[in-house]
C-alpha cells in the first residue's frame, strides 16, 4: 500500500492477483497479467503517468538535440578548416577571432597590403605556392535578375589549385587575365543558375556596380553551410579586383601551401619571421599579424581521446546542472504551493547514466569517423 495516497502499488496487484502458473506457459500469462495490471494502473493514475512521461520526454529531447547541435558544429569547424586545401595555411590580419577583445585587438593591427604580398611571394624559399585574396560583398546582375550577397573575389590564377575548386564548366583565370587585368569572371554555380538557367554561361556577362565582366567559367556546386550557400561568389583577377573594388582600408589574405605535410611548420615558421623582420616587431612581442591554419597528423587515439574527453565534460556538466535544476523546481513547488514532492535517488542516477550515455555515444561517433577520415579525401568534400 501506498502509505502517502493510499493507492495500492503494482507490484502488490501483482503478488495478489497474478495467478500460481508453473512452466513455461505459466510464465507467459504471469508476464502478461503484469503488463495488464501496469497499464491499469497507469490508467488510474493519469496525471502521474504524464508528468513522469513528459519529464522523460523533455529530458531525453533537449539532451539529445543540444549533443546534436554542438556535434554538427565541431563536424562542421573541422570540415571549414580542412578545406582550406591541403598543406595549405593562411597569412591575414584578423585570424580566427573568438571574442569581442581579440576583435578590438586585431582591428589595431597593420594591413596586410600588396606589396607584402609579392614581396612574400617573391621571398619565400620554402612555399610551393603562394596566392593572394581580397573580398566583397555586393549585388551581382544579368539582364533584369539580380543576385543579392554575391561574394566579389579577387584572387591569383593559382588559387584554385590551392583550396581545391572543380570546374563545371568553362576554364579558371589564367596569368594573361592577371597580367592584363582582364574584365573576366569564374562564378559559381548559384549565380550561373539564376542568371543563365537554360543556356551556356561562358562568354556572356555579369554586371556589378558600373562594371560589366565577361564569364570565362562555372564552379561545380559545392552546397551550403549553415543555412548560407557557398556557390554564391564571383571570382575575378586579383589586379581586376584591385582596380574596380580595392579600399583604403582593405587587407589582403595570403595563402601559402607547403610542398608536404612534414613542412608545413617550416614553412609557416618562414613566413612568421619574415614578416615579423619586415615590420619590425620586437622580439618579445606578439605578432601583429594572424596564421590560421588545418592540423594534420593528430594519431587516430589522440582524436578519439580529445572526442571523449569532450563530451564526458559535456555530459558531466549537463547532467549535474539538470540534476539542480530538478531539486530547485522541487523545493520551489514544495515551498510554495504545499505540493507532495520528492526527488527518489534512482532518478538522479537515471538521469545521470541517461546522460552520460548520449553523451557518450555522440561523442565516440564522430570520433570515429574522424579517426577513418582522409585528409585529401575530406578537402574534396561538399558542404
Amino acid at each position: 500500500m501506498d502509505g502517502l495516497t493510499g493507492v495500492p502499488r503494482v507490484a502488490d496487484c501483482v503478488q495478489a492477483y497474478a495467478p500460481k502458473s508453473h512452466g513455461f506457459s505459466g510464465g507467459w500469462v504471469t508476464v502478461a497479467e503484469t503488463v495488464r495490471l501496469a497499464f491499469d494502473a497507469l490508467r488510474a493514475h493519469k496525471l502521474r503517468s504524464f508528468l513522469t512521461l513528459l519529464g522523460v520526454i523533455l529530458a531525453v529531447t533537449t539532451l539529445v538535440s543540444v549533443m546534436s547541435v554542438i556535434t554538427g558544429l565541431n563536424l562542421y569547424i573541422a570540415k571549414r578548416v580542412a578545406d582550406l586545401g591541403a598543406n595549405v595555411f593562411v597569412v591575414d590580419r584578423f585570424g580566427i577571432i573568438t571574442g569581442r577583445d581579440e576583435f578590438v585587438k586585431a582591428q589595431k593591427r597593420p594591413l596586410i597590403t600588396l606589396g607584402e604580398f609579392e614581396r612574400f611571394r617573391e621571398t619565400s624559399r620554402l612555399a610551393k605556392a603562394v596566392a593572394g585574396y581580397d573580398q566583397w560583398i555586393g549585388q551581382t546582375r544579368s539582364g533584369d535578375a539580380v543576385m543579392e550577397d554575391t561574394k566579389l573575389t579577387g584572387v591569383t590564377p593559382n588559387y584554385a589549385d590551392l583550396r581545391g575548386l572543380n570546374i563545371a564548366q568553362g576554364r579558371f583565370l589564367s596569368e594573361a587575365d592577371e597580367d592584363h587585368r582582364s574584365e573576366v569572371v569564374f562564378i559559381g554555380s548559384d549565380l550561373s543558375e539564376k542568371f543563365f538557367p537554360n543556356v551556356d554561361p561562358v562568354g556572356k556577362t555579369v554586371r556589378s556596380d558600373t562594371h560589366t565582366y565577361e564569364v570565362i567559367g562555372v564552379g561545380a556546386p559545392i552546397g551550403s553551410a549553415l543555412g548560407m550557400s557557398q556557390d554564391n561568389y564571383m571570382l575575378m583577377p586579383l589586379s581586376t579586383y584591385l582596380k574596380g573594388y580595392h579600399h583604403a582600408d582593405d587587407s589582403l589574405a595570403i595563402f601559402v601551401q607547403a610542398p608536404n605535410a612534414e613542412m608545413m611548420n617550416s614553412c609557416e615558421e618562414e613566413a612568421r619571421m619574415l614578416f615579423r623582420a619586415w615590420r619590425h616587431v620586437p622580439y618579445n612581442d606578439p605578432d601583429d599579424f594572424a596564421i590560421l591554419r588545418r592540423s594534420l597528423g593528430a594519431r587516430r587515439k589522440h582524436i578519439l581521446l580529445q572526442f571523449l574527453a569532450e563530451s564526458a565534460l559535456l555530459s558531466a556538466t549537463g547532467g549535474l546542472i539538470g540534476i539542480l535544476a530538478a531539486y530547485a523546481v522541487v523545493l520551489f513547488v514544495k515551498g510554495t504551493f504545499s505540493f507532495p514532492m520528492e526527488t527518489p535517488v534512482g532518478a538522479v542516477v537515471l538521469s545521470l547514466g541517461l546522460s552520460t550515455i548520449v553523451g557518450l555515444f555522440f561523442g565516440i561517433y564522430p570520433a570515429l569517423r574522424a579517426t577513418k577520415l582522409d585528409p585529401i579525401e575530406a578537402l574534396r568534400a561538399d558542404g
